[in-house]
């Protein structure tokens, strides 16, 4: 799975489904942020690690990666979560 960590995106191995929740939550979180600038979600989700990593709760960051095609965010299809990159829909 992708995370947002230490200002980049990187690709994980996520073992189990509570550490794949706290993804899913850090990406509605991110997603909330940049479209409503509500930070309250990120708050929950703060100081969190997944695969030892600490996900990127900073909105400046994750308002640099939000810039053209660099951040990927996840959308619910079915049960599935697939991954689109801004600007190619």
């Amino acid at each position: 799975m992708r995370i947002l960590t230490g200002g980049q995106i990187i690709e994980v191995d996520v073992r189990g489904s509570r550490q794949a929740s706290l993804v899913g939550r850090h990406w509605a979180a991110s997603k909330r942020y940049l479209d409503l600038g509500d930070k309250s979600h990120l708050a929950a989700v703060a100081g969190k690690r997944v695969a030892g990593y600490e996900l990127e709760c900073d909105p400046d960051v994750i308002e640099y990666l939000a810039g053209p095609s660099q951040l990927d965010i996840p959308e619910p299809e079915g049960n599935a979560t697939r991954w689109h990159e801004i600007g190619d829909e």
